[in-house]
């Protein structure tokens, strides 16, 4: 990876988006704050190539023209945030020489950019954007200008991390034949998180990798309080099934973990 060709590639698209958009003026401010219960965000006006993920503490960038995806913390949790962790993560699967079943994690640098706009804290004080959509916040948001205060210099500052290009890995399901009862029996055998966030997920791994690296999985992923290991969170990368989605998710009374 070059990183630095991905880092500006990239950047140029967040530049390009806070040049077009009032809403992400405003988001990229406070990300967090600014999602909605409506994930309505997802719809967002992009060009054909591009489109944007929110999950519960990260934002993804998705180019399809390109080999790398970029995500973004939005929130942290009680094991920090999330893309730090799994830099982390990856880190110590390779030092344990199971790196091959994980999504590589790869900091690029912090994307800063300095903007002539509205305090988000002074347009929060004269909308509300929960359920918005950004066409309904964009409307809103010239209707209420006059209220916002003064524009001033904003620098906004993202971390961004880039991750293999990954597509959907389709499950082959838990149930019929007598292979698939004796994947079934070797992963119900093993308590695991792979196991307990779905079925599927643990079957598909022994079928594609075996018992014993489904054990050293599992082993480290005990050690590393790694969850949330549900079907989204796989995908394949050039043929291999791995985890894309890895952190966990731990709220501020679930652990007292640390790394």
């Amino acid at each position: 990876m070059n990183k630095h060709e991905v880092f500006k590639h990239f950047s140029d698209i967040f530049d390009d988006m806070l040049y077009h958009s009032l809403f992400w003026n405003t988001y990229f401010q406070a990300p967090y704050s600014m999602e909605s219960a409506s994930g309505s965000i997802d719809d967002i006006a992009f060009p054909e190539n591009l489109s944007m993920k929110f999950g519960a503490t990260r934002g993804c960038l998705i180019d399809t023209n390109y080999d790398y995806v970029v995500k973004f913390d939005i929130e942290g949790d009680a094991n920090g945030y999330a893309c730090e962790r799994e830099e982390y993560l990856y880190d110590k699967a390779i030092d344990a020489g199971i790196e091959q079943y994980f999504a590589e994690c790869v900091y690029l640098g912090t994307y800063t950019k300095t903007i002539h706009f509205y305090d988000y804290r002074d347009i929060d004080r004269n909308m509300s954007w929960c359920d918005y959509d950004w066409r309904e916040f964009e409307q809103d948001f010239m209707e209420n200008e006059d209220y916002f205060g003064e524009i001033h210099d904003i620098t906004i500052s993202i971390p961004l991390y880039a991750y293999p290009k990954a597509h959907p890995h389709y499950f082959m399901g838990v149930a019929g034949s007598q292979d698939e009862n004796e994947y079934i029996n070797k992963a119900q055998k093993i308590v695991s998180p792979m196991r307990d966030s779905n079925l599927a997920v643990a079957v598909d791994f022994i079928r594609q990798y075996g018992e014993e690296a489904y054990q050293r999985v599992t082993d480290f992923l005990y050690e590393n309080d790694i969850n949330d290991l549900h079907c989204a969170n796989f995908a394949d990368i050039e043929g291999h099934y791995v985890a894309i989605d890895y952190a966990g998710y731990h709220d501020c009374y679930s652990t007292d973990s640390d790394y």
